[in-house]
């Protein structure tokens, strides 16, 4: 299980390795056109604690900061493109 979700049925996520050393994501906007998409993680489930980073690893899109409540990365993605983002404390 990924113990998360994207904000777009065209955008596919897989998650690799866990938290905290290795817990990384990638989404997959298989739609013909640019998505703006949020991906949601279960913290819970993923035992991630406190505020973590995410680090968008593909693009030039900017690294952001998930609150210690939040649970949420907003990125762009190309049409066909594929992105990757790294959470870590």
């Amino acid at each position: 299980m990924t113990h998360a979700r994207t904000s777009h049925e065209g955008v596919y996520v897989e998650r690799f390795g866990s938290w905290p050393d290795t817990l990384h994501f990638t989404l997959r906007n298989t739609t013909e056109q640019a998505v703006t998409v949020t991906l949601t993680i279960d913290r819970a489930a993923l035992g991630v604690t406190g505020v973590a980073k995410g680090d968008v690893l593909l693009s030039s899109a900017p690294d952001v900061t998930i609150a210690e409540q939040a649970s949420e990365v907003t990125v762009t993605i190309p049409e066909g493109e594929v992105e990757a983002i790294r959470v870590a404390p």
